[in-house]
Order: C-alpha cells, then sequence, then structure tokens
C-alpha cells in the first residue's frame, strides 16, 4: 500500500540501507480512533454476524450475540471504524 492511499492521521517512515543502497522503507501510521456509541431501537433483523436495529447495521464482535425476537426493543453499544459499526454489546432496553 503506498502511503497516500492510507487513511492515517501520521506516518513515520525511514529508508531500509544496504551498503549505502536504499532497499525499501520501514513506515509506522497511526489510523483515526473509533467513534463509540449506543442505539437504541428495535430489532429488524438478525443473521449470524450482523444485526439490524431500526435502520442501522452493526456487525457481532466476537463474543456478541443476539437471541432476541424480531420487534425487540434493543440496547447496542458499538464502535466505529471506518464507517462500519461492529456491536460489542447488545442488551434488551429496560
Amino acid at each position: 500500500m503506498r502511503i497516500e492511499q492510507g487513511a492515517f492521521r501520521a506516518v513515520l517512515a525511514v529508508p531500509l540501507m544496504v551498503q549505502r543502497r536504499i532497499i525499501g522503507a520501514l513506515g509506522v501510521g497511526d489510523r483515526p480512533a473509533a467513534a463509540y456509541g449506543i442505539i437504541l431501537g428495535p430489532l429488524q433483523a438478525h443473521r449470524l454476524d450482523h444485526i439490524q436495529v431500526g435502520d442501522v447495521m452493526l456487525f457481532l464482535t466476537d463474543g456478541a450475540t443476539c437471541n432476541y425476537p424480531i420487534g425487540t426493543l434493543l440496547r447496542v453499544t458499538y464502535a466505529e471504524r471506518e464507517g462500519i459499526k461492529e456491536a460489542s454489546r447488545v442488551v434488551r432496553a429496560e
């Protein structure tokens, strides 16, 4: 990947040299942090790897499950990275 193509906030790159010849580069980048939030809404659909709450699709992360019937009012804690919402906790809203 070229540095210009990445979604990095900051990049540090140094040349790799052998006997005064550049053979490559080593780069370290910092991606934007995730945004976190909570969604309250009715469960519209659920599959093995994702759910739909209201009009929002959320992917289930490792350990997150959703065994509630369609229509159940849910409270979903999620992280959003690069436009993808990942649910980390799914519980019935009280």
